[in-house]
């Protein structure tokens, strides 16, 4: 779990793992938006989604998520420039406005689309509460019409704020690994994502629902059913 400065809130552990930024240069945000894929078993959206985002094929990564994800999603990246600078804030002012001009592509994306970012004080008042948060996080997107395409430009905007590879792990490598243990229970589907980290095993849970006869990733902010 990322851990913020002193004093400051922790966010739930799923919206930190796939919000913490991407990495180096794509202009696929104006990319015409892809014929969504259906996939015939959650293995299949898995694989089409590792290599998609591999390939910073955002458009077609973003199809393979149910339309709720992409709105968690995209409420986190917005979350994200405010979550930077209070990481950045244990560095001093300097190590803030950096941080700040670093991200300037993407406050660009988020000014752009009418979407004005939470306080940190409106972040606390959530507390480890998913359904605050959720509701944070809904109204957060209220201006965006459409959210999948509004999630490709942030990704995009992303992919400028590192060179040295700080923020791939968020959405690329979270989404790299083995997937086993799938349960299908009606049009829900969860299993266990493993991955070599440092030399060691990292599992993590993985959902996906069945939309319209076929598989989609399924992010849920709590880390749990219904959340």
């Amino acid at each position: 779990m990322i851990r913020l400065v002193p004093d400051t809130p922790r966010f739930p552990r799923p919206l930190l793992l796939l919000t913490a930024g991407l990495l180096a240069v794509a202009m696929l945000a104006t990319a015409a938006p892809l014929q969504a894929e259906t996939y015939d078993s959650p293995q299949a959206c898995l694989e089409a989604a590792q290599q998609l985002v591999e390939q910073k094929e955002y458009a077609g990564f973003v199809d393979c998520m149910t339309s709720d994800s992409q709105s968690v999603l995209a409420a986190g990246l917005t979350v994200m420039p405010l979550v930077r600078a209070s990481m950045a804030a244990i560095g001093g002012p300097e190590a803030v406005d950096e941080a700040k001009k670093k991200m300037a592509n993407v406050y660009e994306v988020i000014e752009r689309n009418g979407v004005e970012a939470p306080t940190m004080e409106q972040l606390a008042a959530t507390g480890r509460d998913p359904e605050k948060m959720k509701a944070l996080l809904n109204s957060l997107l209220e201006p965006v019409e459409d959210h999948a395409a509004y999630l490709v430009e942030l990704m995009a905007a992303f992919e400028t704020v590192d060179k040295d590879g700080a923020t791939r792990p968020t959405v690329v490598d979270s989404i790299q690994g083995e997937l086993t243990d799938i349960n299908i229970e009606g049009d829900i589907a969860t299993g266990t994502l493993t991955r070599e980290v440092g030399g060691r095993q990292i599992s993590n849970p993985m959902r996906f629902k069945k939309v319209d006869g076929g598989w989609l990733i399924d992010i849920q902010l709590g880390g749990r059913d219904g959340a």
